[in-house]
Order: C-alpha cells, then sequence, then structure tokens
C-alpha cells in the first residue's frame, strides 16, 4: 500500500504543480510546442485544460491518497486519466509520424510508464488484500 500512496502522491503533486504553472504561464506551453503566436481562445485552452483540469486532477489524487479507503479509487482515476492521455496520444503518434518529435517521445515514455506503475501498484494493493483475507 506504501508504493502505491507515494505513487499517487507524487503523481498528484506533479499533476497539481504543472497545472498550477500552466494557469500562471501559458505562453511557456504554447512556445514548448512551437506555437509563436498563440491566439487567445488557444490560450484560454491551455488554461483550461493543462491549468485548471491538470490542477484539479492533482490535488484529487493528493486527496483521494490520503482520505483512509480511497486508495483504490485513486488509483483507478489516475490510470483513466493516464489511459486517456496516451491512447490517443499513441494513435495519433503511429499513425502520423509524429512519435519523433521530442516532446511527444517524451510525453509517450512517462505515460506508458505511468501504466505500467499503475498497473504494478494494483497487482500490488489486490495481492496485499488477498494476504489479508486468508490471514
Amino acid at each position: 500500500m506504501r508504493y502505491c500512496q507515494i505513487l499517487i502522491s507524487l503523481s498528484g503533486l506533479s499533476f497539481a504543480l504543472y497545472g498550477l504553472y500552466c494557469l500562471v504561464e501559458p505562453q511557456a506551453l504554447a512556445s514548448a510546442l512551437g506555437v509563436e503566436q498563440p491566439s487567445v481562445a488557444l490560450l484560454s485552452e491551455v488554461h483550461a485544460m493543462y491549468g485548471g483540469l491538470q490542477l484539479w486532477l492533482g490535488l484529487l489524487l493528493l486527496y483521494l491518497t490520503w482520505y483512509k479507503g480511497w486508495l483504490h479509487g485513486a488509483m483507478a482515476v489516475y490510470l483513466s486519466a493516464i489511459l486517456a492521455l496516451v491512447l490517443p496520444r499513441s494513435i495519433v503518434a503511429l499513425s502520423s509520424g509524429s512519435y519523433g518529435d521530442p516532446y511527444v517521445q517524451m510525453a509517450l515514455i512517462f505515460e506508458w510508464s505511468t501504466v505500467l506503475l499503475l498497473l504494478i501498484g494494483s497487482w500490488l494493493l489486490r495481492r496485499e488484500r488477498h494476504q489479508a483475507s486468508i490471514s
């Protein structure tokens, strides 16, 4: 259980900090993606999706991780969110050939690694619950 708490806590903290950064500096993300003159609509989207949504997801993960009995829920929320990012990104990267882009590569490595770590954590939680039930 400690592994899962640490994993979700670090992930929640990173999502919250990244979301806060995107709320404060949306231009920085636009520049990192190669957009030199972002429109007001694009900056609004960065504020909402990368700022607000990621900040909220990070805070939710932190809350669920340490609220007694909600660790499984935190794992499910996080796995769902990561799969919602990595599956479309993988499909687009493979179909468009954008997998050579450094930003896309780093995102895919982070997201698929996170999926693997979450699956390991889920397995550990199930094993722990099973051992407790037979003791």
